[in-house]
């Protein structure tokens, strides 16, 4: 299982994106667990061995114009988040790329 940090930006107004966000927060969910970090920033540990296999499992639910980034959270790593949050990205296993 790996740790991946994904944050995006939808390109839409109102109820659309309101939908559109669902969408997307739903097919985060559903590629592991995750937390919810920041407004559209979530850490999910995942069986997706890549992020490439991670971005393409969320982009399915995304427009043309919309962003979305997919990284493997490592070790090195610093911020100012709530505890809860800081205990479920230190549980994740290392990144071994990083170390």
């Amino acid at each position: 299982m790996k740790t991946y940090l994904v944050t995006y930006d939808l390109n839409k107004e109102g109820a659309s994106y309101t939908k559109a966000n669902e969408l997307v927060i739903k097919a985060i969910k559903a590629a592991g667990s995750c937390i919810h970090c920041l407004t559209t920033t979530y850490v999910v540990r995942s069986n997706y061995t890549t992020a490439t296999q991670l971005s393409d499992f969320i982009r399915k639910n995304m427009d043309s114009n919309d962003h979305l980034l997919v990284t493997q959270l490592c070790n090195d790593r610093n911020g100012w988040l709530p505890q809860v949050k800081w205990d479920f990205i230190n549980a994740s296993p290392a990144c071994r790329t990083c170390n």
